[in-house]
């Protein structure tokens, strides 16, 4: 016999020949290494950051980076989909499958902003960072993808949208030569003013 307490930022499961025994946040119990198993499924809040390479709906390379913000608000549901089974010596899993979660909502959230990129010109995808965020949110809440897996979106944010380095000078050269062109205009239309203005005293001089 041997004690086990769990953390209290976990959801711990006791298991007995595939039945649930015992179950809570953070409790400690009893039990027997070969008679059970413990699984302990994170309740926190987890951070996640990603990197996205999309095409627009123009044929331009984008580059997406971010970060999601999730919770595992379903743990019994959870504990069913991958296993959380951890060696109660060392705290650590005994399988990948905790890894294979931020993946599994990332290629959610990929699909959804490859979806809305591929109908987006480069120039509207630049700019969308709030508007992409907001439309991944509400997709994903009403498709009910992750709270079938007992999974929420807490927050989503696109930090940086970005074009290929190419593209990106050009669209700055482009942006100098239009600023450019608005200081001259500002310039001639001056210079036209004063002209005028000038041609009006010379008139009312003589007149």
């Amino acid at each position: 016999m041997r004690y086990y307490k769990g953390e209290p930022s976990k959801f711990v499961i006791k298991y007995r020949s595939g039945k649930i025994k015992r179950k809570g946040m953070g409790i400690g119990f009893w039990y027997r290494r070969k008679r059970n198993n413990i699984v302990t499924i994170p309740a926190m809040t987890i951070d996640s950051n990603y990197i996205f390479n999309e095409i627009s709906k123009n044929h331009q390379n984008i580059t997406l980076q971010g970060h999601f913000t999730y919770k595992i608000k379903d743990p019994l549901v959870m504990a069913k989909i991958l296993d959380f089974t951890i060696d109660p010596f060392t705290d650590y899993y005994l399988t990948e499958d905790p890894e294979k979660l931020e993946l599994r909502i990332r290629n959610v959230v990929h699909m959804m902003v490859k979806g809305k990129i591929l109908k987006m010109s480069l120039i509207d995808a630049l700019f969308a960072a709030e508007n992409l965020a907001s439309y991944v949110m509400q997709t994903i809440n009403e498709a009910k993808i992750l709270e079938e897996m007992g999974i929420e979106i807490l927050s989503i944010a696109f930090t940086s949208i970005k074009a290929t380095p190419e593209i990106s000078n050009a669209l700055e050269a482009d942006y100098r030569e239009s600023l450019q062109r608005k200081a001259d205009e500002a310039i001639y239309a001056r210079r036209a003013a004063a002209v005028e203005q000038e041609s009006k005293v010379v008139f009312d001089i003589n007149f």
